[in-house]
Protein backbone atom coordinates (compact mmCIF):
# COMPACT_ATOMS: atom_id res chain seq x y z
CA UNK A 1 0.00 0.00 0.00
CA UNK A 2 2.70 2.47 0.99
CA UNK A 3 4.74 1.78 -2.14
CA UNK A 4 1.72 2.24 -4.43
CA UNK A 5 0.78 5.45 -2.64
CA UNK A 6 4.30 6.85 -3.10
CA UNK A 7 4.22 5.76 -6.72
CA UNK A 8 0.87 7.51 -7.27
CA UNK A 9 2.18 10.70 -5.67
CA UNK A 10 5.34 10.58 -7.82
CA UNK A 11 3.36 10.10 -11.03
CA UNK A 12 1.04 12.94 -10.02
CA UNK A 13 3.91 15.30 -9.19
CA UNK A 14 5.70 14.50 -12.43
CA UNK A 15 2.56 14.71 -14.55
CA UNK A 16 1.39 17.98 -13.03
CA UNK A 17 4.81 19.59 -13.39
CA UNK A 18 5.50 18.45 -16.94
CA UNK A 19 2.04 18.09 -18.42
CA UNK A 20 2.65 14.37 -18.98
CA UNK A 21 -0.91 13.02 -19.28
CA UNK A 22 0.34 9.43 -19.28
CA UNK A 23 2.00 9.96 -15.89
CA UNK A 24 -1.24 11.47 -14.56
CA UNK A 25 -3.17 8.45 -15.82
CA UNK A 26 -0.61 6.17 -14.14
CA UNK A 27 -1.27 8.05 -10.88
CA UNK A 28 -5.00 7.40 -11.24
CA UNK A 29 -4.34 3.72 -11.98
CA UNK A 30 -2.11 3.45 -8.90
CA UNK A 31 -4.78 5.08 -6.71
CA UNK A 32 -7.35 2.59 -8.04
CA UNK A 33 -5.04 -0.28 -7.04
CA UNK A 34 -4.60 1.27 -3.58
CA UNK A 35 -8.37 1.31 -3.13
CA UNK A 36 -8.33 -2.50 -3.36
CA UNK A 37 -6.08 -2.65 -0.29
CA UNK A 38 -8.39 -0.57 1.89
CA UNK A 39 -10.88 -2.53 4.00
CA UNK A 40 -14.46 -1.45 4.58
CA UNK A 41 -14.74 0.43 1.29
CA UNK A 42 -16.70 3.64 1.41
CA UNK A 43 -17.01 3.72 5.19
CA UNK A 44 -13.27 4.04 5.62
CA UNK A 45 -11.42 7.32 6.12
CA UNK A 46 -8.39 6.00 4.18
CA UNK A 47 -10.71 5.21 1.27
CA UNK A 48 -11.96 8.81 1.28
CA UNK A 49 -8.43 10.26 1.46
CA UNK A 50 -7.24 8.05 -1.40
CA UNK A 51 -10.25 8.93 -3.53
CA UNK A 52 -9.74 12.61 -2.74
CA UNK A 53 -6.11 12.35 -3.90
CA UNK A 54 -7.23 10.57 -7.07
CA UNK A 55 -9.79 13.30 -7.76
CA UNK A 56 -7.05 15.94 -7.55
CA UNK A 57 -5.30 14.13 -10.41
CA UNK A 58 -8.55 13.92 -12.36
CA UNK A 59 -8.98 17.66 -11.87
CA UNK A 60 -5.46 18.29 -13.18
CA UNK A 61 -6.25 16.30 -16.31
CA UNK A 62 -9.66 17.94 -16.66
CA UNK A 63 -8.17 21.41 -16.52
CA UNK A 64 -6.09 20.52 -19.58
CA UNK A 65 -8.97 19.11 -21.59
CA UNK A 66 -11.73 21.02 -23.35
CA UNK A 67 -14.69 19.04 -22.03
CA UNK A 68 -15.67 18.84 -18.39
CA UNK A 69 -16.06 15.06 -18.00
CA UNK A 70 -12.95 14.62 -15.82
CA UNK A 71 -13.83 17.72 -13.81
CA UNK A 72 -17.35 16.37 -13.22
CA UNK A 73 -15.90 13.03 -12.14
CA UNK A 74 -13.55 14.78 -9.73
CA UNK A 75 -16.43 16.84 -8.29
CA UNK A 76 -18.43 13.68 -7.62
CA UNK A 77 -15.47 12.01 -5.91
CA UNK A 78 -14.94 15.08 -3.70
CA UNK A 79 -18.63 14.91 -2.75
CA UNK A 80 -18.25 11.19 -1.96
CA UNK A 81 -15.26 11.99 0.27
CA UNK A 82 -17.25 14.65 2.08
CA UNK A 83 -19.89 12.06 2.89
CA UNK A 84 -17.25 9.98 4.71
CA UNK A 85 -15.38 12.72 6.56
CA UNK A 86 -17.27 13.89 9.60
CA UNK A 87 -17.37 17.67 9.56
CA UNK A 88 -17.06 17.96 13.33
CA UNK A 89 -14.61 15.08 13.98
CA UNK A 90 -12.34 15.18 10.93
CA UNK A 91 -12.54 18.86 10.15
CA UNK A 92 -9.15 19.22 8.44
CA UNK A 93 -9.79 16.43 5.93
CA UNK A 94 -13.36 17.64 5.50
CA UNK A 95 -12.09 21.17 4.82
CA UNK A 96 -9.51 19.87 2.32
CA UNK A 97 -12.15 17.91 0.40
CA UNK A 98 -14.54 20.87 0.55
CA UNK A 99 -11.80 23.19 -0.72
CA UNK A 100 -11.04 20.76 -3.56
CA UNK A 101 -14.74 20.59 -4.44
CA UNK A 102 -14.93 24.39 -4.51
CA UNK A 103 -11.92 24.59 -6.81
CA UNK A 104 -13.24 22.03 -9.28
CA UNK A 105 -16.66 23.71 -9.30
CA UNK A 106 -14.89 26.98 -10.08
CA UNK A 107 -13.11 25.36 -13.03
CA UNK A 108 -16.38 23.92 -14.34
CA UNK A 109 -18.19 27.21 -13.76
CA UNK A 110 -15.57 29.17 -15.68
CA UNK A 111 -16.41 27.06 -18.75
CA UNK A 112 -20.18 27.45 -18.49
CA UNK A 113 -22.31 30.50 -19.14
CA UNK A 114 -24.74 29.61 -16.35
CA UNK A 115 -23.46 30.96 -13.00
CA UNK A 116 -24.88 27.99 -11.06
CA UNK A 117 -21.53 26.21 -10.60
CA UNK A 118 -19.81 29.45 -9.65
CA UNK A 119 -22.44 30.05 -6.96
CA UNK A 120 -21.85 26.48 -5.74
CA UNK A 121 -18.10 27.16 -5.69
CA UNK A 122 -18.61 30.29 -3.58
CA UNK A 123 -20.84 28.39 -1.13
CA UNK A 124 -18.34 25.52 -0.91
CA UNK A 125 -15.46 27.90 -0.29
CA UNK A 126 -17.36 29.70 2.45
CA UNK A 127 -18.07 26.33 4.07
CA UNK A 128 -14.35 25.53 3.84
CA UNK A 129 -13.52 28.71 5.71
CA UNK A 130 -15.73 27.62 8.60
CA UNK A 131 -13.35 24.70 9.21
CA UNK A 132 -10.09 26.46 8.39
CA UNK A 133 -9.78 29.00 11.18
CA UNK A 134 -7.21 31.69 10.68
CA UNK A 135 -5.73 31.24 14.15
CA UNK A 136 -5.11 27.49 13.66
CA UNK A 137 -4.20 27.13 9.97
CA UNK A 138 -3.41 30.65 8.76
CA UNK A 139 -1.92 29.75 5.37
CA UNK A 140 -4.72 27.31 4.56
CA UNK A 141 -7.19 30.00 5.63
CA UNK A 142 -5.43 32.48 3.35
CA UNK A 143 -5.48 30.01 0.44
CA UNK A 144 -9.21 29.54 0.95
CA UNK A 145 -9.75 33.31 1.09
CA UNK A 146 -7.81 33.64 -2.17
CA UNK A 147 -9.88 30.86 -3.76
CA UNK A 148 -13.06 32.54 -2.55
CA UNK A 149 -11.84 35.73 -4.23
CA UNK A 150 -11.26 33.83 -7.48
CA UNK A 151 -14.76 32.34 -7.39
CA UNK A 152 -16.37 35.68 -6.55
CA UNK A 153 -14.43 37.43 -9.30
CA UNK A 154 -15.51 34.81 -11.86
CA UNK A 155 -19.08 35.17 -10.64
CA UNK A 156 -18.91 38.96 -10.98
CA UNK A 157 -18.20 38.49 -14.68
CA UNK A 158 -21.47 36.51 -15.07
CA UNK A 159 -23.57 38.62 -12.73
CA UNK A 160 -22.71 42.28 -13.29
CA UNK A 161 -22.92 44.61 -10.37
CA UNK A 162 -20.35 45.68 -7.87
CA UNK A 163 -21.23 43.49 -4.90
CA UNK A 164 -19.46 40.31 -6.03
CA UNK A 165 -16.41 42.27 -7.16
CA UNK A 166 -16.28 44.11 -3.84
CA UNK A 167 -16.55 40.78 -1.99
CA UNK A 168 -13.76 39.33 -4.16
CA UNK A 169 -11.52 42.27 -3.32
CA UNK A 170 -12.24 41.83 0.39
CA UNK A 171 -11.35 38.13 0.21
CA UNK A 172 -8.08 38.90 -1.62
CA UNK A 173 -7.19 41.54 0.98
CA UNK A 174 -7.83 39.07 3.80
CA UNK A 175 -5.62 36.49 2.11
CA UNK A 176 -2.83 39.04 1.82
CA UNK A 177 -2.88 39.56 5.59
CA UNK A 178 -1.39 36.06 5.91
CA UNK A 179 0.36 35.83 2.54
CA UNK A 180 3.19 38.08 3.57
CA UNK A 181 6.80 37.84 2.46
CA UNK A 182 7.76 36.63 5.92
CA UNK A 183 5.14 33.86 6.08
CA UNK A 184 4.72 32.73 2.50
Amino acid sequence: WNYKNQEAEAFNTHGAATGDKQALQQAIDAYRIILNFIPNGEQNRDWAITRNNMAVVLQTIGERETDTARLEEAAQIFRDSLAVFEREKDDLNWAAAQNNLANVLLKIGERESDPKRLNEAVAAMRATLEKRPRDKVPLDWAASQNNLGLALYALSERQPGGERLTDAEAAYRLALQEYTRQKA
